[in-house]
């Protein structure tokens, strides 16, 4: 009986062993399922990290974009302002030049193509084959552009010389009975050119004259 009871002991030992081998493992189990669980959760979140991220990502780069656009952007100068010359040089200033000795009319001057960036006045003595007084007006966009066009004006006319400005750079120039004076105004982006027949003016004259236009432009 001792030795069955021992056996039993024995059985009854080893099931109990093999219970608490479970219950120690279980616990293990469901940790390690736990941990997995976990990971598969991270799995199925991360896609929606990255899916959130996508738009600022897409505002980033196209904030990217317009910066190159505006750095592309061709500078913009401002429209060549072109004063009326009907204002800078009128009938009366021309009057006062003959002093009374005859007078003159408003025309246009032949030969002159008018635009948004030139024109020209012509002042021509009535009952008279001379030229009378013209004044010619040149706008630019910018100093440099109206720089290069005074120095070809230049060049293009006969017999010119610097001479004291009248109102910026300014040239005298002259060719049979016409004698021209050339000058920079306008805070250098315009051009005016004063014309007038030796029978009407003399060199000094012209040169008050322009000088007196040259103001006007300002």
């Amino acid at each position: 009986m001792q030795i069955v009871f021992l056996i039993m002991l024995a059985l009854f030992a080893c099931k109990k062993g093999e219970q608490e081998t479970e219950k120690v493992k279980a616990p293990e189990v469901e940790v390690v399922s736990d941990a997995l669980l976990g990971q598969e959760q991270k799995k199925v979140q991360a896609p929606k990290e990255t899916e959130t991220a996508k738009p600022e990502q897409a505002e980033t780069r196209a904030q990217v974009s317009e910066q190159m656009v505006e750095k592309k952007e061709v500078p913009q100068f401002p429209k060549p302002r072109l004063p009326d010359v009907r204002l800078l040089l009128t009938v009366a200033d021309v009057q006062d030049i003959a002093k009374g000795k005859i007078e003159f009319e408003r025309k246009t001057l032949e030969g002159f193509v008018t635009d948004a960036r030139k024109d020209a006045v012509y002042f021509e003595p009535k009952g008279s084959q001379d030229f009378g007084v013209a004044l010619q007006v040149f706008a630019f966009e910018s100093a440099q552009a109206c720089a290069q066009e005074f120095d070809r004006l230049f060049s293009s006319y006969p017999n010119s010389v610097d001479i004291k400005p009248v109102a910026g750079k300014t040239f005298f120039a002259y060719w049979g009975e016409v004698m021209h004076v050339g000058f920079v105004s306008g805070q250098g982006t315009l051009i005016g050119v004063v014309s007038c027949g030796r029978k009407f003016c003399t060199s000094d004259e012209i040169y008050a004259l322009a000088g007196k236009v040259a103001n006007r432009m300002k």
